[in-house]
């Protein structure tokens, strides 16, 4: 009994696995300021432990996504 259900798991496993593509973004070249000033508006803030802030920023259904480390002073701003 033990050896189906381990051989039923296996299979489960086996055939349920999933793929995820790479997802290429486009790196821009503007600080969240900048994005701001442009019309963007900030949807969503978060910390966490390392003084690195992650903001989200939408326009017209565009949308930035921005880490910011404040220890080395630079900003990473990304289109997915």
């Amino acid at each position: 009994m033990k050896k189906r259900f381990l051989l039923i798991l296996v299979a489960l496993l086996w055939c349920f696995n999933a793929n995820a593509d790479y997802v290429d973004f486009e790196e821009l070249n503007y600080s969240v300021n900048d994005l701001t000033n442009k019309g963007y508006k900030i949807t969503f803030v978060n910390q966490n432990e390392d003084k690195q802030f992650y903001y989200t920023l939408e326009k017209d259904n565009d949308v930035v996504l921005c880490r910011v480390i404040v220890a080395a002073e630079k900003t990473y701003c990304y289109r997915p």
